[in-house]
């Protein structure tokens, strides 16, 4: 995740994380940004703690959080079909 290596193919052809959130990913055609928002619901509801990772290095004042609430999960989206013990720690179901 931040900072070990590998990088979604959506960031090498649009920057890096931080720039894509700083220009409000401005090379993103609209299917990459389909699929960011697609990368970002997964990670939230199946991978809650590399996301809380993420967070936490790229967004730890929150200000991203608050500009881009439409690439988000509400809370009762993730309650809903919740992250399961499986999820959170990468075992299968």
């Amino acid at each position: 995740m931040a900072n070990q290596g590998g990088c979604y193919r959506v960031c090498r052809e649009t920057g890096s994380l931080p720039d894509v959130l700083l220009t409000e990913c401005a090379k993103c055609s609209v299917q990459m940004q389909r699929n960011i928002e697609h990368m970002v619901h997964v990670l939230q509801k199946e991978y809650p703690l590399e996301w809380q990772q993420l967070v936490k290095h790229y967004d730890p004042d929150g200000s991203y959080r608050k500009r881009y609430p439409h690439y988000l999960l509400a809370s009762d989206d993730l309650d809903a079909g919740g992250s399961t013990t499986a999820a959170s720690t990468n075992t299968p179901a």
